[in-house]
C-alpha cells in the first residue's frame, strides 16, 4: 500500500523477541478534573505545575493555557489571541516551559513566542520553516522537531531533526520515507504515514517507528547510539471492521475518498517513568479505550523486560497523521494523561493523576 524505503541510523539493529513475562506495575487513579472547555486538548509539564492548552470553547478565536498544580488545582488560566500579532498564536501553537520562559512554537506562522514566568510576551523569533511536534530539550537550548517534504504529488518524505534554538542549526535524525499516499483508485489511505513518537532523558533522545516497531537512541549530537527492533505478528485490519473503523477516523463525509492500511500499527506511544519506559501495543483501530491497555516495558538501555498494563487514554488506537499531542507525562511516581470520550456529543475530556509503582 505505500513504500517501505524508512531509513534509519546506520548501525547494527538488535532483533528483539516479543517478551510475554508480567511486570506488575501498581496504578491507582488520584483525580480526575474536567477539562471539556478545552478543545483539542493537550499539556504540559511545568515547574511545580499541569499545564492544558488547546482551543477555548468559551472565547471564539483564542487559545487557553490554564494552570494547575501537580494534585490538579485550577490555578489560573490565560488566553491567547490566534493571530499574527505580538504574543498572538498559531492555530497550531505548541507550548513548552524550560528555564525562566515559555514557548509557544508556531509552526503555522514559522516563528517561536518566548514569554517570561509570568506568561507576558518578550518576543519572537522567527523559524527559517515549518516545524512541528517540537520538543525542547537543554533548558531551550535545543530542540526536536519534525518536517515533511512532498517529493512529488502524493509521496512525502518526514524527517526528524535535532534543531539548535536561536540558531536553527539543523541535524536530521531519521528520515521516513518515500511513502505513498493514494492508493491505486486515488483513495487517500488512512494510516499510510507510520506514527511515530520521540522523547529525550538524560541526555539520550528516544524515536519509535510504530508501523515497523524499531526504536532508535541517540546522543545529544545527534549520533546514533543503539536501535532495536521487536518481532511482532502482523494483525490484519478485518474486512468486517474496515468501515467501522474508518467511521471513527474521519469525518463522514469524506469517507468516499478514503482507505485504510491493510494491517495494524503493531506499538504506539512510548511513555517514558521511573526506571524504564513503556510502549503501548496497539491491536485494533477502535477508538473506544477504558481501563488498563497492554504496553511493553524497556529499561532505557532499549531492554525489552516483559509486558505491563497502562491507563489508557484516547489517541492509543487514533490514526493522528504523525503528528502526536502530548498527552500523557510522568514526574515523581505520578502519570497525567488526558482521557477523552470520542463518542459522546460533546467530547468529556479530563486531565487525570495516577500514582504508579514500578
Amino acid at each position: 500500500m505505500h513504500c517501505k524505503n524508512q531509513t534509519q541510523p546506520d548501525i547494527e539493529e538488535a532483533v528483539l523477541k516479543d517478551n510475554s513475562k508480567f511486570i506488575d506495575l501498581q496504578w491507582r487513579q488520584e483525580k480526575s478534573t474536567d477539562i471539556s472547555d478545552v478543545n483539542f486538548a493537550y499539556f504540559y509539564l511545568g515547574p511545580g505545575t499541569v499545564n492544558a492548552y488547546g482551543y477555548s470553547t468559551r472565547l471564539s478565536q483564542c487559545q487557553v493555557l490554564k494552570i494547575y498544580d501537580r494534585d490538579l488545582n485550577l490555578n489560573s488560566e490565560k488566553f491567547f489571541n490566534l493571530g499574527e500579532g505580538p504574543g498572538d498564536v498559531g492555530g497550531a501553537a505548541t507550548f513548552f516551559t524550560t528555564g525562566n520562559y515559555t514557548y509557544a512554537a508556531d509552526h503555522q506562522q514559522r516563528r517561536v513566542n518566548i514569554f517570561d514566568k509570568d506568561l507576558k510576551f518578550v518576543k519572537f523569533v522567527k523559524t527559517p520553516g515549518a516545524f512541528f511536534s517540537p520538543d525542547f530539550i537543554n533548558d531551550g537550548k535545543l530542540f526536536i522537531a519534525t518536517r515533511y517534504e512532498e517529493l512529488k504529488p502524493g509521496i512525502v518524505s518526514y524527517h526528524i531533526n535535532l534543531i539548535s534554538f536561536p540558531n536553527f542549526e539543523t541535524k536530521k535524525l531519521i528520515t521516513l520515507g518515500p511513502i505513498k499516499r493514494f492508493d491505486k483508485n486515488r483513495k487517500l489511505i488512512i494510516g499510510a504515514i507510520p506514527q511515530f513518537h520521540y522523547f529525550h532523558r538524560d541526555g539520550k533522545i528516544y524515536f519509535i517507528n510504530m508501523e515497523t516497531y524499531q526504536i532508535a537512541m541517540f546522543d545529544l549530537s545527534g549520533k546514533p547510539v543503539k536501535r532495536v527492533r521487536v518481532e511482532v505478528e502482523k494483525i490484519p485490519v478485518p474486512s468486517d471492521l474496515r468501515m467501522t473503523w474508518l467511521k471513527e477516523q474521519v469525518d463522514s463525509r469524506i469517507l468516499n475518498r478514503v482507505s485504510l492500511v491493510d494491517f495494524v500499527q503493531p506499538a504506539s506511544w512510548m511513555i517514558p517513568l521511573g526506571k524504564g519506559f513503556v510502549v503501548i501495543r496497539r491491536n485494533s483501530y477502535s477508538t473506544s479505550c477504558a481501563g488498563l491497555a497492554d504496553a511493553d516495558y524497556f529499561d532505557y538501555d532499549l531492554h525489552l523486560l516483559g509486558k505491563v498494563k497502562f491507563p489508557c487514554f484516547y489517541p492509543i488506537y487514533l490514526f493522528s497523521s504523525a503528528y502526536l499531542p502530548r498527552s500523557f507525562a510522568y514526574t515523581n511516581g505520578y502519570v497525567y494523561l488526558i482521557t477523552q470520550d470520542l463518542k459522546e456529543t460533546d467530547e468529556d475530556i479530563n486531565l487525570e493523576k495516577w500514582k504508579v509503582v514500578e
